[in-house]
């Protein structure tokens, strides 16, 4: 199963100038739980954004141009995509679900998830202070 995961504002924004604009420590701490022991798939800004917040036991793949996806997949088929926006451009198609943590304001972002309302429905929602965690499968035919 392909998963993306990702923090995203009320327009999708992901980020503001190469940084995520919001401060969610319990969502960080999701994501390292999440993503723990896991293969994950980021781009090289995303990977090194991470700083001392990298899940324990995780091996991280970085995505670059050019990358063959359909083959990563099948050889990782329980991956994880992290970021940033390129990877989850060229990811989506593939994905089986998405893990988004939806935070209610526009912080104005410059870089953004793809659009994603019409091939997955929501399954899961866990409401917070200003924001919510919410889990996406894509439609089956």
């Amino acid at each position: 199963m392909i998963r993306l995961i990702a923090a995203i504002d009320a327009r999708r924004g992901l980020a503001r100038d190469d940084t995520m604009p919001w401060h969610l420590p319990e969502d960080v701490a999701r994501m390292r739980q999440l993503l723990e022991g896991k293969d994950v798939l980021v781009g090289q800004k995303t990977l090194e954004s991470f700083g001392k917040h990298l899940p324990v036991g995780a091996t991280f793949f970085t995505a670059h141009r050019g990358m063959d996806f359909p083959a990563f997949f099948a050889e990782h088929p329980d991956a994880w995509v992290a970021g940033g926006e390129q990877v989850y451009a060229a990811t989506i198609a593939y994905a089986d679900e998405l893990y988004l943590t939806e935070i209610a304001q526009d912080y104005n972002c410059d870089k953004f998830f793809p659009e994603y309302q019409q091939d997955f429905a929501l399954v899961q929602q866990e409401p917070r202070d200003g924001y919510t965690y919410s889990v996406y499968q894509r439609h089956t035919l």
